[in-house]
């Protein structure tokens, strides 16, 4: 641990990383003074003109030149920024969204298995499980 990559935190007490999460918050709050660090791809937009926007984000893109990346306007800790972030594959995370749901809904199934091949009307006893299912907060967590 390098005495120059590190300050103590002035809540804490406890060393925090120059350029790390709890620094650029101390600073963004007034608490210390310093700069807020970027990363490596982040360039700072806030009083830019779209043109000039645009034309920093084809910079970064020439720079970038990787397929696995692409180049977007940072939100939350980074807004304000133009910064890269992974491309995501949109159909696979489709198709794992999906294969997560049938699998819950697989399992609910299973758990009143007994009550649904007792019942006189199967469509409505499996509407009923299925909504009732599908309410809970741990289904809509990966919906």
């Amino acid at each position: 641990m390098k005495a120059e990559q590190y300050i103590r935190n002035p809540y804490s007490g406890r060393p925090i990383r120059v350029g790390g999460l709890i620094y650029n918050q101390l600073v963004r709050d007034g608490v210390i003074e310093g700069e807020v660090k970027l990363p490596k791809y982040a360039i700072n937009i806030e009083d830019d003109t779209d043109t000039i926007i645009e034309e920093k984000k084809k910079m970064l893109e020439e720079e970038l030149d990787n397929e696995e990346y692409e180049v977007a306007v940072g939100r939350g800790k980074y807004e304000g920024t133009l910064t890269t972030k992974r491309k995501r594959d949109l159909i696979q995370s489709d198709i794992t969204r999906t294969k997560n749901i049938a699998q819950k809904v697989k399992i609910a199934l299973i758990d009143n298995l007994d009550e649904i091949l007792q019942s006189n009307d199967i469509d409505r006893t499996l509407e009923r499980i299925l909504y009732k299912y599908i309410s809970q907060k741990k289904f809509k967590k990966i919906i």
